[in-house]
């Protein structure tokens, strides 16, 4: 239970807004993304001010280094950014579906994610 405190906490304080989106019954459900990790959390995903791909801001909520897993259901390609979504260093990420981030303890990181156009 103590490991699941912040858990318990969004769950009690952030309740989801859902949306209908008129689905039919034909069309296949994905989840836009997902997040495998257990002290991770997906604090913020919005469109990019550009217009291009998505920004997704996540933070560890442990003192221990953390590792997590982020996915897409399409191939896109993940670019560290700042607050500003200015790219930091020179990496960019090439994903197919999925990346892999190392977290410091209580470190917050904000991703660029855009779709693979080249990808079929």
């Amino acid at each position: 239970m103590a490991g699941d405190v912040y858990r318990k906490a969004y769950e009690f304080w952030d309740k989801p807004e859902i949306v209908s989106t008129g689905r039919q019954p034909s069309t296949p459900s994905r989840e836009f993304i997902s997040i495998r990790s257990g002290h991770v959390v997906l604090e913020a995903l919005k469109r990019a001010e550009d217009g291009r791909g998505v920004i997704a801001r996540v933070y560890s909520v442990s003192s221990e280094r953390n590792q997590a897993i982020i996915s897409l259901w399409k191939n896109f390609t993940a670019t560290e950014v700042n607050i500003l979504e200015e790219a930091v260093g020179n990496h960019e990420i090439k994903a197919h579906g999925s990346v892999q981030l190392e977290l410091q303890p209580f470190e917050v990181k904000t991703l660029k994610l855009e779709l693979d156009r080249q990808a079929s």
